[in-house]
């Protein structure tokens, strides 16, 4: 009955372990998702390895980190150049 009842508490250890690897939001987490728009740098060990690309992704726990999203967004500055024509008119364009 004591060796059922330590194997039980074995399992029950790596299941949770292998829970927190697979869908932990620390850094020890194997899956990681990227949302549209957004790329991550992934790191192994501070140096760079590749860029994640949207949707479900995969890196070595303790092993590789992620970076902040990078948004890919176009933005758009709106901005009003003054300029002074040859026949000294001052013109705004946007």
């Amino acid at each position: 009955m004591e060796i059922l009842t330590g194997s039980v508490i074995v399992v029950i250890i790596v299941v949770l372990i292998l829970a927190v690897l697979l869908f932990g939001k620390l850094r020890t987490s194997l899956f990681f998702t990227v949302k549209t728009q957004e790329n991550v740098v992934v790191e192994r060990f501070g140096k760079f390895k590749k860029v994640a690309k949207p949707g479900l992704n995969f890196k070595m726990p303790l092993v590789e980190t992620t970076s902040k999203p990078i948004s890919l967004r176009v933005q758009q500055l709106e901005v009003n150049i003054e300029s002074k024509t040859k026949d000294n008119v001052f013109v705004t364009v946007p």
